[in-house]
Parts: structure tokens; sequence; C-alpha cells
């Protein structure tokens, strides 16, 4: 099952490298001859170029391709759990209420808000 996954997501990654390579030649072809006098290129020159470009300003490798957000997203986690085991019962139920104006109630009134957050926004 695995192989397959593997085997459908390089299929899938060529064929979008394929696909923009074609865009990158129709482009060119269709834009830098009359704007510019340039050369027309074929399909492996637009590859090679959209490759280079990929690399020079695209980057390469997980983190670039969206891999390294799970790490990123688990070292926040950590993070964020250790501080949490950390606090009081009075400082979890503060940051609760906090997080619940912030994020959960934004339609609350004024008069609402918590005490602390009135003290710093005078």
């Amino acid at each position: 099952m695995k192989s397959w996954w593997i085997f459908r997501m390089i299929l899938l990654g060529a064929i979008y490298f394929l696909v923009l390579s074609l865009g990158v030649m129709t482009l060119w072809n269709y834009l830098l001859p009359n704007l510019f006098n340039a050369p027309a290129i074929n399909f492996l020159q637009a590859l090679g170029l959209f490759a280079l470009a990929k690399i020079l300003f695209g980057g390469i490798g997980p983190d670039r391709w969206g891999m390294g957000y799970y790490a990123r997203r688990s070292a926040w986690k950590r993070k964020f759990e250790q501080k949490w085991s950390g606090m009081t019962p009075e400082e979890k139920e503060n940051f609760k209420r906090n997080f619940k104006y912030r994020c959960g109630n934004w339609y609350q009134q004024e008069s609402e808000m918590p005490v602390e957050d009135k003290i710093n926004n005078d």
C-alpha cells in the first residue's frame, strides 16, 4: 500500500513538473521573441529553465514542499505543553478566559473584557 502511495506521489510530481515546463515554454515562445527578439526554446530547454528557476527562487527540500510544517507544528505544540504544565490553575483560567474573549467570543462588549485586558488597553 505504501509503495503505491510513493509511486503515485512521484508520478504526480513528474506530471506537475512537465505541465509547468510546458507552460514556461509556451509563455516564453509567445512573449519573449516578440518583445526582446529572444530565440524560441524547445520543451527540454523549458524544462531546464523551470528547474533552474525552482532551485534559485523556490528552493528545494522538505520545508519548501510543505513537509517542514509538521516539524514546526510539533515543536510549537511541545513548547506550549511545557508552558501549560508550568502554569498555576489561576494562570490557566486567566489564559482560557483571555483566549475565549480574543478568539471565541469576538462579539462581546467591552464591559465583558477580562480585567487584565482593560488595564493594558488604557
